[in-house]
């Protein structure tokens, strides 16, 4: 029973941990940083005929932890942060230069618009 003790003592003090206010992450209120949302409209390909004509802005990296069984994660992930990436410079269109998938998901390309 006095083993339990601690254990109980947790689980009645969660309730009031869950209600605290949670740290403030994140830049401050007065930075310049830059908060990016993609909402899908960058298209993303592997073909370099879809850019010609348009104008290269930049490459671009995305990069997640995520591979081997839990690739599909990794591709979601890295899509996701080369959209961001692509966003950041105005693009409209990425093409997918390089894949590499050993130790994580990493997706270089170009940003076009």
């Amino acid at each position: 029973m006095k083993a339990l003790l601690p254990t109980i003592a947790v689980l009645l003090a969660l309730p009031m941990l869950s209600s605290a206010t949670p740290p403030t992450l994140g830049p401050a209120a007065n930075s310049t940083a830059v908060v990016v949302s993609v909402q899908g409209d960058i298209m993303i390909t592997r073909d370099p005929n879809e850019v010609k004509g348009l104008k290269k802005l930049g490459e671009i990296e995305g990069r997640s932890p995520f591979f081997g069984l839990s690739g599909k994660l990794g591709d979601k992930g890295a899509t996701k942060k080369l959209k961001e990436a692509a966003a950041a410079l105005g693009a409209t269109k990425v093409l997918i230069v390089s894949e590499d998938r050993m130790g994580a998901t990493t997706l270089r390309g170009i940003a076009y618009k």
